[in-house]
This record gives C-alpha cells, structure tokens and sequence, in this order.
C-alpha cells in the first residue's frame, strides 16, 4: 500500500468509519460519478491529481449519503446541508426574472447606459 493509499485509508477510517473497499463498492454503485451532478471529478488536488469524490454525509445522524465531486459538495456545505434552503434555491433559479438584463449579456444599450448613471 502506498503513502497515498494508506493515508486515504487512515482518513476514510477514522472520520468516517469506513473501509477503502467500502468507499470502492459505493463509488462502483455510482459509477464513479458524483450522486448529484452525475458528473466525473474534475477537480485537481496538491500533487495534480484529480481528486477522489468527498465522502458526503449527514452532519447530525452521522450516515453517509453518498460520494460528492468538490463542487457539489461545497454547495451542499454553504447552504449547511438545509433542504429547505436548497428547496428554495431551486425555486428562486428557476422561476426568478427581473426583467433586467445584465450589461453586456444582451446588447441592450438602454440598460448599459442607464446602469452607468
């Protein structure tokens, strides 16, 4: 076992109380993906690695959800794991409208010249 793997393991281990061949069965069941966006891990650590998925899990009951990339895990982390608060994101990105454009996003010089006053 390398360096590398063993402090992986150490880490699963001791803050989550699972095994690296636990963490390869549920990584398998996701298709080494992320469990939200469906995604591969794109994110490069230290040593210009891609990352392993982060190990997401409830911070009250302590279970584990599932396997996250960086990104969806630090999503779920600034909105503190609050549904409610995701529920209402959701809501907001997909019903929002102003009615205004922002500046150079549409070519519309009114609202260019009109945000500059």
């Amino acid at each position: 076992m390398s360096q590398r793997e063993y402090d992986r393991h150490n880490l699963l281990k001791n803050r989550f109380h699972m095994t690296l061949l636990q963490y390869g069965e549920l990584l398998a069941r996701q298709n080494g993906r992320c469990a939200v966006c469906r995604e591969k891990e794109s994110a490069m650590g230290r040593h210009k690695e891609i990352q392993n998925l982060a190990v997401d899990h409830c911070h009250s009951t302590q279970k584990i959800r599932g396997l996250l990339c960086q990104r969806c895990n630090h999503a779920l982390g600034m909105v503190r794991d609050n549904a409610e608060l995701l529920h209402r994101l959701a809501s907001y990105v997909e019903t929002a409208d102003t009615g205004l454009k922002a500046p150079g996003s549409s070519g519309d010089q009114l609202l260019e010249e009109l945000l500059r006053k």
